[in-house]
């Protein structure tokens, strides 16, 4: 079963470090290339719309993951104690840190 820590992990904001960045745009881009790929060699039909929102939601799901599942490193928590910026943070129990946003 699903508990609450999860669901509310969900629907929370996770502001992006810089190294989740790379990985959120390695992943389009790499869903990218897939999909004008399905695009060019496979024939109009329902089966190819499908194929091309499976991939689309194959990228959503990896970056779910990322968001919500992976730690923060040492050097993206530096960055968010030593900006000037004054966003409210918050860390988790779990250790994950969330940004508070209007």
């Amino acid at each position: 079963m699903i508990n609450q820590k999860q669901i509310d992990s969900w629907f929370t904001y996770h502001a992006p470090t810089p190294e989740q960045l790379v990985a959120y745009n390695d992943i389009r881009q790499a869903a990218k290339i897939y999909a004008e790929t399905v695009n060019k060699h496979v024939p109009d039909s329902a089966d190819k719309t499908a194929s091309l929102r499976t991939i689309r939601n194959s990228v959503m799901q990896a970056n779910l993951a990322i968001a919500c599942y992976e730690k923060p490193t040492a050097e993206s928590l530096q960055a968010v104690i030593d900006s000037n910026d004054n966003t409210p943070v918050t860390t988790n129990p779990d250790g994950s840190i969330s940004v508070e946003t209007e």
